[in-house]
């Protein structure tokens, strides 16, 4: 038979490596498991391996990006309105308009990447006192 545990250390979800358990025919209680041990009837399977979110922030409190594995969710905060201007690998320059949160915060997310991938961006937005472009900044995913 072959098993695997799905579980919830309250990081997302993660699974067990895939075990094999094979009931042999002797009474001996020396079942054989890959991966595990077989005592007195129960199976206990090899420890998951998890691997830690690649996690970075980049910016201050008014402009940035924060990243979390392939995913990285650019904001602004503090606007009355905030476009995000990025190319990726030097491809075509999109330009985009923010997600208020309603509360004059902005975020904008951009998924799908990988490691090597650079990121060039800047952000137009008015903080109260007319529009404003900040400077261009680049960012590679490691």
């Amino acid at each position: 038979m072959e098993y695997f545990f799905t579980y919830n250390p309250g990081q997302g979800a993660l699974d067990t490596q895939k075990e094999t358990f094979v009931l042999s025919n002797s009474s001996s209680n020396t079942d054989q498991t890959t991966g595990g041990s077989q005592t007195s009837g129960s199976t206990t399977p090899s420890q998951p391996t998890e691997s830690t979110p690649v996690e970075d922030t980049v910016g201050n409190d008014t402009t940035g990006l924060k990243r979390t594995d392939s995913t990285i969710e650019f904001y602004v905060n503090g606007a009355e309105f905030a476009d995000l201007h990025y190319t990726v690998n030097g491809g075509g320059q999109q330009n985009v308009g923010m997600k208020s949160d309603g509360n004059r915060n902005y975020t904008y997310t951009v998924s799908g990447l990988k490691a090597g991938d650079t990121i060039e961006y800047f952000f137009t937005y008015n903080p109260g006192q007319g529009a404003l472009d900040t400077q261009k900044e680049t960012y590679t995913l490691k």
